[in-house]
């Protein structure tokens, strides 16, 4: 809230300046200058708020002081306050507080109908123009209107801008909350059940259990909403370099036993994550307290000079968590399979790290990466595709096990479910990973594997 205080002091201060025509005329750009750079700059995300929120306020400072000091002077014609006073930026003025509204509330549900962490050019355009069209409704259907009300002179008088801001921004605050909520069925362990019968997912591989062809769940238009529950519980690290992103957050165990055999951590990127169903299950029957500790797109690894700050020092605080827990096993992707090709590569600096959870006294599992599409699982069986042509290529997944390779400290072992992911794995490096497997889609994007299917493994 200092950015207030200090808008606030600095109306007083520029209340009480008077400065030469010439002074206000060169101050006024200086400001538009400040605020036109400021995006370009600086980096919003990492830096505001901050001390550097400075730099905009001061220039729009610079820009009030350049006005005339008196009601009845008029500005230069190329003064700061002219320019901003053209029909464009007019237009910016009377929608500002809508296009300030909308964008958010759009921007969320593009990123949450899309399953993105990010946006796209196109996202952005498509995003920025139903954020104009909204606010121009919003300008002449709500603004304007109430704006009238609150100058009829008989009657009780109320403040419609403040009544019209407040309603507005409570109703954004609910679509912004009801847009975090899953919808749909319940993604939970406990509830997450169908016919294995007709559902057989990887049963058919594991053990040779076959089934009649069937529509296959999830259905398409759940299919992007078939995450974890970690994904749901708010509970994971964020994504990226912003500052303290690197503190470890917990995901618990809903369903800890009252004296847990062993602590269990999923720990790593979100190809730990999606591991999350199984490894719940397998608590659940062995007694263990299973925990999710991630932050999304980071793993495991350890480099000098990297372009990850935040992700290194999660790293290393994540190793102070564990040896303050007495954690007994953490289980973390090994490899990694990038799509078309499917080339599979063990992280550099990975082994490293991968010696430090075992000197934390934990025991470590290295689960090997499962295939990538080139294309989203969901919108190519949508237009019709088949399951083979909506698939991932086998690549480097038909070779060894990288890991197998690698001399690991004593406590760590390696996993290669593959196979119950990719059946044809053995086929070459040319066969195809079929998107359905048991009437079950193994993918709910290009890499991740739907609860549905996790379950069945």
């Amino acid at each position: 809230m200092w950015q207030f205080a200090f808008g606030g002091l600095l109306a007083i201060v520029i209340d009480r300046i008077r400065l030469q025509a010439q002074s206000r005329f060169i101050l006024g750009y200086v400001g538009l200058i400040l605020i036109i750079t400021v995006g370009f700059v600086l980096d919003g995300a990492d830096l505001f708020p901050g001390l550097w929120a400075l730099w905009p306020l001061l220039g729009f400072a610079l820009v009030l002081i350049s006005a005339p000091d008196k009601v009845e002077e008029l500005p230069h014609r190329w003064s700061a306050p002219k320019v901003l006073s053209n029909r464009l930026f007019d237009w910016i003025g009377d929608h500002a507080y809508g296009l300030y509204l909308w964008h958010w509330p759009l921007l969320i549900f593009y990123l949450a109908v899309r399953d993105r962490e990010a946006v796209g050019i196109r996202g952005a355009l498509v995003i920025f123009a139903g954020t104009v069209v909204l606010s121009i409704l919003m300008h002449k259907f709500v603004e304007e209107p109430l704006g009238r009300l609150g100058r009829v002179k008989q009657g009780l008088r109320l403040n419609w801008w403040f009544i019209t801001a407040g309603v507005t921004v409570a109703a954004m605050g609910a679509v912004i909350a009801l847009s975090q909520v899953p919808q749909g069925q319940s993604r939970t362990v406990s509830t997450l059940e169908f016919d294995v019968e007709t559902y057989p997912g990887a049963l058919t591989v594991t053990s040779g259990v076959d089934a009649e062809p069937e529509t296959p769940i999830p259905e398409l238009e759940a299919l992007a909403d078939s995450h974890p529950d970690a994904f749901y519980r708010g509970c994971q690290q964020t994504h990226g370099e912003n500052p303290g992103s690197d503190e470890i957050e917990v995901c618990d165990d809903p369903d800890k036993p009252e004296n847990p055999t062993a602590k269990v951590v999923l720990a790593g990127g979100s190809h730990a994550v999606h591991w999350e169903v199984p490894v719940r299950i397998l608590g659940q029957e062995f007694g263990w307290e299973v925990l999710v500790v991630s932050k999304p797109a980071c793993v495991f690894k350890k480099h000098e000079n990297s372009q990850t700050p935040m992700c290194d020092s999660w790293n290393d605080n994540f190793m102070t968590w564990a040896e303050e827990n007495e954690v007994d096993l953490v289980i973390t992707p090994g490899t990694r399979v990038n799509a078309p090709e499917s080339s599979e590569s063990v992280t550099g600096g990975a082994p490293e790290r991968w010696q430090e959870i075992t000197n934390t006294g934990a025991d470590l599992l290295l689960m090997r990466g499962t295939p990538r599409t080139a294309t989203d699982p969901g919108e190519c069986l949508a237009e019709g595709n088949s399951a083979d042509e909506c698939g991932a290529v086998v690549g480097d997944l038909a070779n060894a096990n990288p890991i197998e390779q690698i001399t690991l400290a004593d406590g760590a072992e390696t996993i290669d479910m593959s196979e119950y992911v990719c059946p044809t794995v053995q086929d070459g490096e040319n066969a195809i990973c079929s998107a359905v497997i048991g009437n079950v889609i193994v993918r709910y994007d290009g890499s991740h594997m739907p609860t549905e299917y996790t379950r069945t493994l």
